[in-house]
């Protein structure tokens, strides 16, 4: 998963959303998270005071052990 938190207005408490990682693109769950509080929250983007944002992919790959040494 792809975890948001986001704030709206600077010291307000802040909300969290997920969306499904891609691991083959990991700016792509990005992205689609990003756009989707947006629209749902009704938020202009130039409004947010604070989004962040981590991905398990690297972390999936350890445990899943699904990754490649150069």
């Amino acid at each position: 998963m792809t975890d948001f938190p986001v704030s709206e207005a600077e010291g307000e408490e802040l909300s969290y959303f997920k969306t499904p990682s891609t691991p083959h693109d990991p700016s792509e769950a990005i992205l689609t998270g990003i756009r989707t509080i947006l629209a749902t929250r009704g938020i202009a983007a130039g409004k947010v005071a604070y989004l962040g944002h981590g991905i398990t992919v690297a972390t999936n790959m350890i445990i899943e052990g699904n990754w490649v040494v150069m």
